[in-house]
């Protein structure tokens, strides 16, 4: 892609923080229960999607499809996988605390586990985001095309869909005992959040590989059309049929990221100190703020950990620690 403009997606890159934060703190929870559903299974849906996306067009937008740079993929996942070990090992005393009177070798063991699936929290996301980098280039590797990557994603992404917010669907076609039902659940329990990120990784190298290049005005009707029918899912599945167990994946919620983040590479925005300091903060901002929850919590300086105070205290106080980190590192 030409003449593209960095600046707004580091301003979206930002904004999809306070998104990821939202998600965590509900701050409608205790204002609108109609707010509360739009914030939580809805609109921070598109954060991490989006960080995927935009993850796979910046380490890709540079090699050819055919040509796969694999040092420079191997350098990236190494500074990927160093963030993931440092900040589980920073998350750990909240997960031993509860289990310190208990005999620590299981509990060890378990973390192992816990760590080599990618099971805690956010930081997932750094987890999964390894793995889906190193499927899609192995794909590009053995000269499968970016569009037959995206087919074969898309078949992961209705294992997603059947996971989360159609559960209840897949239960009725594949109901409980049968051989099928116990596969699946076997399989999905590994890593279940990876068929909600292949898909999004493989539309970002697609991005850096052949552009898409959409004009604004369909960018913006399907933005419409894509989020509209997003918002009409999650309440169909969580209202109407009672489907969702929990809101990762929605059948046009790739298309509503898509496009997305097609029209945060359009947007001209000028160069500005700003950007490069929001840049450095996103990782720091995703990173800490869940640590920042719940020390507050537990220090009894908020009393609850839902809420817009909660939020509003959050977002502030990771916005703060980061810029001091950007400052210092």
């Amino acid at each position: 892609m030409k003449n593209v403009s960095y600046n707004c997606v580091d301003l979206i890159k930002y904004l999809m923080v306070v998104l990821v934060i939202a998600n965590h703190t509900d701050p409608f929870a205790n204002i609108s229960s109609v707010g509360s559903f739009l914030t939580v299974y809805v609109f921070t849906r598109v954060a991490v999607p989006y960080f995927y996306v935009i993850s796979g067009y910046f380490l890709f937008r540079k090699m050819q499809e055919d040509n796969i740079d694999f040092a420079k993929i191997k350098k990236y996942l190494l500074r990927i996988f160093k963030i993931y070990a440092v900040w589980y090992l920073i998350y750990l005393p909240w997960k031993l605390l509860p289990t310190l009177q208990n005999n620590l070798t299981p509990v060890l063991m378990t973390e192992v586990t816990d760590f080599l699936r990618g099971n805690f929290y956010h930081l997932y996301f750094l987890h999964v985001l390894i793995i889906s980098i190193l499927l899609v280039a192995l794909l590009l590797y053995m000269k499968i095309g970016v569009n037959k990557i995206l087919v074969i994603a898309a078949l992961f992404y209705v294992f997603g869909l059947f996971y989360s917010s159609y559960n209840g669907l897949f239960e009725i076609i594949f109901p409980s005992g049968t051989a099928f039902n116990e596969t699946f659940y076997s399989v999905m329990n590994c890593y279940p959040y990876l068929a909600n990120a292949f898909i999004y990784v493989a539309l970002g190298a697609g991005i850096a590989f052949r552009g898409w290049h959409i004009e604004n005005k369909y960018i913006i009707i399907g933005l419409v059309l894509s989020w509209s029918l997003v918002i009409c899912e999650g309440y169909f599945t969580k209202y109407v049929v009672n489907w969702l167990v929990y809101a990762e994946c929605y059948v046009m919620l790739p298309a509503a990221v898509f496009l997305t983040a097609l029209l945060s590479f359009k947007i001209p925005l000028p160069d500005k100190p700003l950007w490069i300091c929001l840049r450095k903060m996103i990782m720091y901002m995703y990173l800490v703020h869940l640590f920042l929850l719940w020390s507050l919590f537990e220090m009894g300086v908020i009393a609850d950990a839902k809420g817009l105070k909660t939020f509003i205290v959050t977002l502030l106080g990771s916005t703060v620690i980061s810029y001091l980190l950007v400052r210092k590192y």
